[in-house]
C-alpha cells in the first residue's frame, strides 16, 4: 500500500438530503485512506443540500448539481463520468463508510487480484435497532453470476459496499430504468465478464429512513419483474435458479401494495414450490397484511 497509493473516486448521489448528508460526508473526511476524490452528485434538490455541501472547504471534495431530477443511478453515472480516480466506490448521502473502509477495501482487492469486492453492512432502523448484512457463504464451485441468481433476495449486494476498478464499472454501468435492485442488476452483469470478491466485513452502516427506496413495495416488484425479464433465459434453464427466482416474484407481489394473488399462484405453478402456495394461501383467506404487519415489527 506504501508504495501504491491510487486516487479512489466516491460517488454520492443525493436528493433531499441536506438534513443528513453532513455524516456521510464525515465519515469520507474521517478516512484512514486520504489519497480520494469525493464527487456529490445533487439530483436536482429541493432544499438547503447545496448550502451544506458548501460549508466543507476540502479540496478533494466536487459538488456537480443536476437540472433534472432524474434518479439515483443516474446521478451515479454521471459520477462514473465525472470520476479520475483508478478505483471507485459508492456512498448514499443517508449512510456512512467506517474508518477504514476504503483502505480495507483496497487492500483486500490488490491482494486477491480481482476487479470489484463486495463487503458486508450494518443496518440501522429509525428506532436505532441494528441489523447486520448476512455472512457470505460463497461456494467456489458454483460460477459466481449462478451463484448471485441463486442467492439474490439474501442482500449480499448493496450500492454502498461496492469497491472496483473505475474503467470496469464505467463499462457496466448503473440501469437507471430499473427502480429497486440497481445495485444487484450491475453487480449480476459484472460477473459475467469481470472477476467478483467478497469481503466477509462490516465496513458500511446504512440508516434506513422513511422515503427510503428501500422501503417502496411496489418499486420492489416492478425492479424483480425487469431483472428477470432481462436474465429470463438463464432462469428458466437452470431448475434450482428458477425455483428461487419465481419465490422472489411472488414474494414481491405478496408485498405490494396492489397485491395480485393470481400472480403468486402463476409462479407455484411454474417451479411447483410450496414457498409460493403458502404465500397464495396467505391472501386468499385474508391474511396478508397481518403477516405483513408481523414481519414489519420483526
Amino acid at each position: 500500500m506504501k508504495n501504491f497509493s491510487p486516487l479512489v473516486s466516491i460517488i454520492m448521489p443525493t436528493f433531499n438530503r441536506g438534513r443528513i448528508i453532513e455524516r456521510a460526508i464525515n465519515s469520507i473526511l474521517r478516512q484512514s485512506y486520504e489519497i480520494w476524490e469525493l464527487i456529490i452528485v445533487d439530483d436536482c434538490s429541493t432544499d438547503n443540500t447545496t448550502e451544506v455541501v458548501s460549508k466543507f472547504l476540502d479540496k478533494r471534495i466536487q459538488y456537480k448539481r443536476l437540472d433534472k431530477n432524474s434518479g439515483a443511478c443516474f446521478a451515479r453515472n454521471v459520477g462514473i463520468g465525472i470520476a479520475k480516480g483508478e478505483y471507485i466506490t459508492f456512498l448514499d448521502s443517508d449512510n456512512e463508510f467506517k474508518n477504514d473502509k476504503i483502505e480495507k477495501q483496497l487492500n483486500y482487492i490488490l491482494t486477491h487480484n480481482i476487479d470489484m469486492v463486495c463487503c458486508r453492512y450494518l443496518i440501522q432502523f429509525q428506532d436505532n435497532k441494528l441489523r447486520p448484512s448476512p455472512l457470505f457463504v460463497y461456494n467456489s464451485d458454483v460460477e459466481m453470476h449462478r451463484w448471485l441468481m441463486i442467492n439474490g433476495e439474501k442482500g449480499y449486494v448493496d450500492t454502498n459496499t461496492i469497491f472496483a476498478k473505475k474503467r470496469f464499472v464505467e463499462d457496466i454501468g448503473f440501469d437507471s430504468s430499473i427502480p429497486r435492485w440497481q445495485d444487484y442488476e450491475m453487480v449480476l452483469r459484472f460477473s459475467l465478464k469481470y472477476n467478483l470478491g467478497f469481503q466477509d466485513e462490516i465496513l458500511v452502516i446504512n440508516h434506513v429512513q422513511s422515503d427510503s427506496i428501500s422501503m417502496q413495495s411496489d418499486k420492489l416488484k416492478q425492479a424483480v419483474q425487469m431483472i428477470y425479464q432481462k436474465n429470463q433465459d438463464c432462469i428458466e434453464s437452470d431448475p434450482e435458479v428458477k425455483k428461487v427466482w419465481h419465490y422472489i416474484i411472488a414474494k414481491a407481489e405478496f408485498k405490494s401494495e396492489n397485491c395480485d394473488k393470481k400472480i403468486i399462484k402463476q409462479q407455484y405453478k411454474c417451479t411447483k414450490d410450496s414457498r409460493c402456495m403458502l404465500l397464495y394461501l396467505l391472501c386468499a383467506f385474508g391474511l396478508r397484511k397481518t403477516v405483513l404487519k408481523i414481519h414489519e415489527k420483526k
